[in-house]
């Protein structure tokens, strides 16, 4: 049980690391959208979409077996 929440505070490390040095602005094309954001709110909101999606699987995965 140490060795996942070891893991996931590398993790969170690894990923504020990438965070603070990615701060310029880019342009995201979705499908017919085209916007600008800052690269570490980007970068934020995958990396939470990753998590709660991660979660969210595991947490399946346990009630269907």
């Amino acid at each position: 049980m140490e060795a996942k929440k070891l893991i996931f505070v590398l993790a969170i490390i690894l990923a504020i690391v990438m965070m603070l040095q990615n701060t310029h602005t880019v342009t995201v094309t979705l499908l017919f959208w085209e916007f600008n954001l800052s690269l570490i709110l980007l970068i934020l909101l995958t990396t939470l979409i990753g998590f709660v999606l991660g979660y969210l699987l595991n947490s399946f995965k346990g009630k269907r077996g």
